[in-house]
């Protein structure tokens, strides 16, 4: 969230899925496996914490049918069931079966007027850059479904694409098998915009982009919250230094509307690596970087929160335990905003087929608007180990401890999120 930016994409990632162009019949399938305890994780809601210890197991089958090679039809369905230690804390009851759906149903047309435009229909996921704009459809159900219903058409040129959106969720999408009217967003949405990548600068690519988005009015976050209509501009630019160094750079700006209130967000996401020529049995890599997303200021009648868009799922160099910290504000859960982080890491590989991030972030909030009486979110440390033990066979070893500051209730406590996530494809 390539993906070493798009951690989500990249740790919650799909299995392989079968090559373009192939003309048949072909199908194929994974299984997921996790346990995750989550201890004390406080949320902006009053005397509210997440204590909870849980399984999950996730399986997927998927079938694609290529009339030609540029034509063909893919379509996966999806469940998953979650048994939890209902002594610590009670979600709700999970159907062992849990609710099927297909969370992929496309059609894919290449290579329409002469080559010029790609063409997908139906289902997908629309997973873009960092994910800090585009990543998740569906936030509500973790990371077990992604998708939009949409439309996406790819213009190829050379050394340029363009992508035009457009894509609908809705709050309960439909069809279901074993019906659990289990909600994937607190409102029905919808967006239209379109997605630009250059890389005829070999040196210094970038992409461009412009979404605007439409959000039903919910009770969203524990509050009331009206329709939201609003644009969000951006670009990234990821230069490549030479000697080892690259870099990532993201500005965004949000401007519309909500209920009588302007919607002006604002949103950077820059951070520098670096890859000494050493150990080259290690691969080390470092990086330092600065996360900012605007927060509301209670002092003016504009709305400055920044609107995560589709995005509302684990953060780049981040990881999952800060989304939960914000239940309780707009949104439901991942409703990221209000954000100054700046962050220092080390990636490298301590044996074959594994790599080891190590994060630290101070988190800071730009507006003062938790339980506590500051704007000091805390101390994040995030270690995440990914490894291979058969090429079907994948999993990783997920670790964050918090440590609270004055930006929360002054009983928070020092607290944890904690994974064990294997996966096994066919």
């Amino acid at each position: 969230m390539g993906k070493t930016s798009l951690l989500a994409a990249a740790v919650l990632a799909v299995a392989a899925t079968p090559a373009l162009g192939a003309e048949g019949f072909s199908w194929g399938g994974d299984f997921r496996f996790r346990l995750e305890e989550l201890n004390d994780i406080p949320a902006n809601r009053p005397g509210f914490a997440f204590d909870m210890f849980y399984n999950r197991n996730r399986t997927r089958l998927w079938t694609k049918y290529g009339f030609n090679e540029d034509t063909d039809i893919f379509a996966r369905l999806v469940n998953e069931f979650r048994i939890y230690d209902q002594a610590r804390q009670d979600p709700g009851t999970w159907d062992p079966l849990g609710e099927v759906t297909p969370d992929q149903f496309y059609v894919d047309f290449r290579k329409l007027g002469g080559g010029l435009v790609d063409l997908r229909l139906g289902r997908q996921d629309f997973i873009y850059g960092t994910g800090k704009i585009l990543a998740d459809g569906t936030p509500l159900d973790g990371s077990r479904t992604f998708f939009a219903d949409g439309i996406k058409a790819t213009f190829n040129f050379e050394g340029h694409s363009l992508d035009l959106l457009g894509m609908y969720t809705a709050q309960q999408p439909m069809p279901v098998i074993n019906n659990q009217d289990m909600n994937l967003l607190e409102t029905d949405q919808w967006a239209t915009g379109l997605y630009g990548k250059y890389n005829r600068f070999e040196q210094i690519p970038f992409e461009y982009y412009w979404v605007y988005k439409h959000e039903d009015d919910t009770l969203t976050g524990y509050r009331a919250t009206a329709d939201a209509d609003f644009s969000t501009f951006g670009l990234r630019i990821m230069p490549k230094f030479g000697h080892g160094f690259a870099g990532n750079l993201e500005v965004a700006a949000q401007t519309g509307s909500q209920g009588d209130e302007d919607i002006e967000g604002r949103m950077l996401d820059a951070n520098l690596t670096f890859s000494p020529n050493i150990l080259p049995s290690l691969k080390p890599q470092l990086i330092a970087g600065y996360y900012y997303l605007s927060g509301n200021d209670p002092d003016s009648s504009d709305n400055e929160s920044w609107h995560p868009v589709y995005s509302r799922a684990p953060q780049a160099n981040w990881g999952e335990l800060l989304g939960y910290t914000l239940v309780g504000s707009q949104y439901s859960v991942f409703g990221w905003s209000n954000f100054s982080t700046p962050f220092v890491g080390l990636d490298l590989s301590p044996l074959q087929k594994t790599r080891l991030m190590l994060r630290y972030s101070w988190v800071g909030a730009n507006e003062d608007d938790g339980l506590g009486d500051g704007t000091d979110r805390g101390n994040l440390f995030f270690a995440l180990l990914t490894f291979e033990i058969l090429p079907q066979l994948k999993g990783h070893l997920w670790g964050e401890w918090f440590e609270p500051g004055d930006y929360y209730a002054s009983e928070a406590k020092n607290d944890s999120f904690l994974r064990l996530n294997l996966e096994y494809s066919f």
